[in-house]
């Protein structure tokens, strides 16, 4: 490796290169309904499934599913953030760089 390749700034690169391939293969589920309402994200935040108890899929659950449904989606991506802030932090930390501002 040359100097430039062993430098801190491609160190980082490599590293926040390496955290983000990490949380793309991971899966975000968030749950709803007791249960019964599952919505799973990756890590690019693409929605990849949902799964409803059969139960619920009735005309007269129309309103209790649509607002789990969205319960649950909100919850995938909140885990989603809440893990992706804390692998930048994390490398942040590692490199010695300062805190951002406070937005």
């Amino acid at each position: 490796m040359n100097d430039l390749e062993n430098s801190p700034l491609m160190k980082m690169q490599r590293k926040m290169l390496e955290l983000q391939r990490e949380l793309q293969e991971m899966k975000f589920e968030g749950v709803a309904a007791d249960g019964k309402v599952r919505v799973c994200f990756n890590g690019k935040s693409q929605f990849e499934s949902v799964k409803i108890a059969p139960e619920l899929i009735k005309p007269e659950n129309k309103t209790l599913l649509e607002s789990a449904v969205v319960e649950a989606a909100r919850e995938a991506v909140t885990r989603l953030t809440t893990v992706a802030k804390e692998k930048a932090e994390g490398a942040r930390q590692e490199f010695g760089l300062p805190k951002p501002p406070e937005v």
